[in-house]
């Protein structure tokens, strides 16, 4: 084959394989861009369980406020999401926090993981 006949081919490949590429990379950040936030999410959660096992007399409150300090902490205070607290009565004090947001709230590039997808986070500690 002559130099003729391989003119083209490189914008050939590359039209073929840029797509792909870009796919690949684009789903690598949306990826890290969720496990971010889900590590912050099990970041707060933690804090705000740890509050309510070493405060005595805490409150649901004062662990849904501890959640929100810690997420607004990270960078994440802009996303709706949605924290919620339990103190159970003694004998058994189990404290449990939950913090949860829709996917879609946090997508970056939309299409990649389903719309109904939802990233929560819970802890529970035992005073």
């Amino acid at each position: 084959m002559g130099p003729r006949l391989r003119r083209g081919t490189a914008i050939v490949e590359m039209a073929i394989v840029l797509p792909i590429l870009m796919l690949l990379l684009f789903g690598i950040i949306e990826f890290g861009h969720v496990m971010f936030v889900r590590y912050n999410m099990i970041n707060a959660a933690t804090q705000a369980a740890r509050v309510g096992v070493v405060t005595p007399n805490a409150t649901e409150e004062l662990l849904v406020a501890r959640a929100q300090d810690a997420l607004d902490n990270s960078g994440m205070g802009q996303y709706a999401m949605s924290i919620s607290a339990e103190i159970t009565s003694p004998p058994d004090i189990v404290i449990t926090v939950s913090v949860s947001i829709p996917y879609s709230e946090v997508a970056i590039f939309s299409g990649f993981m389903s719309e109904s997808l939802v990233l929560s986070s819970t802890c529970t500690n035992y005073k």
